[in-house]
């Protein structure tokens, strides 16, 4: 099976798209948590030459709909289903 490009962007898209239709309809507020990253090397302190991903303890989005908190992950895959 051929890997997918820019793996998750197609969705992530769509969903900030759909995110933003609900927030001026003021149906819900959702907001995307930003990915936890942890400089390694840095070129004089102006650009990032190297960064790893930091142990992730959060979802990628968190909402309030009616009063009521949810967070939720977003994941493609080429299966049907998750185990």
């Amino acid at each position: 099976m051929k890997p997918i490009n820019n793996q998750g962007m197609f969705l992530e898209e769509i969903l900030n798209i759909t995110h933003n239709k609900y927030e001026q309809q003021e149906i819900c507020s959702v907001s995307k948590i930003p990915t936890n990253i942890g400089v390694v090397k840095t070129n004089h302190n102006k650009l990032i030459n190297s960064a790893l991903f930091k142990e992730s303890s959060n979802c990628d989005y968190i909402g309030n709909f009616i009063g009521r908190y949810f967070e939720f992950e977003a994941k493609e895959t080429y299966q049907d289903f998750f185990n």
